[in-house]
């Protein structure tokens, strides 16, 4: 089980999962874990005490840059499940190669509010290492 788990952090940081494409409907475990946002280096959530938050809007057209996070503001823990509304798009600062989709933002829905994300905080719950394991074991 642990090698699995490995396994899958280690694909998680080469991107495989935090690069896919995600479709509406989809649900997604938040990540804020650094571990497995290795590739990240930017702020991509902000912090509130004692939680991060995803905001109500995130400015494509200057991110990565200063003030870019507008409206309410949701409270996430690693964890927090999530519904994928739509995609939104990309900042116009990252460049348009597939490697970089780790940045593309998604509106979601989160205990009743909508907020918008990037990419790289949203695993796909099909994804999660728990999951996958248990799948290997009744497998064997």
């Amino acid at each position: 089980m642990e090698d699995n788990l490995h396994c899958i952090v280690t694909r998680m940081e080469e991107g495989s999962i935090l690069r896919s494409h995600l479709m509406p409907g989809q649900l997604v475990s938040i990540t804020i874990d650094k571990k497995r946002l290795g590739d990240v280096e930017f702020a991509t959530t902000g912090k509130s005490v004692g939680h991060h938050v995803f905001f109500e809007s995130i400015r494509l057209s200057t991110w990565p840059g200063w003030n870019d996070f507008f409206g309410h503001t949701v409270p996430v823990h690693e964890g927090d499940i999530a519904v994928v509304m739509q995609k939104i798009g990309r900042p116009d600062q990252i460049h348009p190669h597939p490697r970089w989709a780790l940045y593309d933002v998604y509106e979601l829905l989160i205990d009743n509010k909508i907020c918008q994300a990037f990419r790289c905080n949203l695993v796909p719950i099909s994804a999660m290492p728990h999951q996958l394991g248990n799948a290997q074991k009744q497998n064997s």
